[in-house]
């Protein structure tokens, strides 16, 4: 007889919550201790208000771009970076684009770096990551002439990587904010 091996998800974790007694720091604790996972929560009892799946998206967005920067090569690459400054208004998604394209050149030293890198370029390439980074309507946006990647200043990797960074806080900000 075939014998079946248990597929078993690689990075997957559960975290069953049976109260809302110190929800919230269990909550930080757990996310503090997990890197990189697929999110399922069980709460039993009550209602609970748990972060919406956008918001987990640019949270694992921004982890990726703190794991590529402590695994990446800084050797003087110089890329060109959109900081917040000089991003004009209703160019963000435009922006997103110029480190989706420049996230490419990026070297990296761990054996997880390559993966990290690929999943956070997919990440920040799909249109739910996209939408939640304009932040302006899609008529302003279009009546908008924003600058190409190639007019943004050059920059050390490490210098890019916290431009991206502040960028996504930025968009988790304003989604907290509504």
């Amino acid at each position: 007889m075939e014998e079946r091996k248990e597929k078993k998800p690689i990075k997957e974790a559960h975290l069953t919550l049976l109260g809302t007694n110190s929800l919230v720091s269990s909550l930080k604790e757990w996310f503090a201790t997990v890197q990189r996972v697929n999110i399922n929560i069980v709460i039993g009892c009550s209602a609970v208000m748990a972060l919406p799946m956008e918001q987990l998206m640019l949270k694992q967005a921004l982890q990726d771009v703190n794991m590529l920067n402590q695994s990446g090569v800084h050797n003087g690459l110089m890329l060109n970076t959109p900081f917040t400054d000089d991003i004009e208004a209703c160019c963000s998604t435009s922006a997103l684009s110029c480190f989706v394209e420049n996230l490419h050149h990026i070297k990296t030293t761990t054996p997880a770096g390559p993966k990290v890198k690929k999943t956070l370029i997919k990440n920040l390439q799909k249109k739910i990551v996209e939408k939640l980074v304009r932040n302006c309507d899609l008529d302003q946006i279009q009546k908008t002439t924003c600058r190409s990647c190639a007019s943004y200043e050059k920059r050390d990797t490490q210098d890019f990587l916290k431009a991206l960074q502040t960028l996504l806080q930025m968009t988790m900000v304003r989604l907290n904010s509504k």
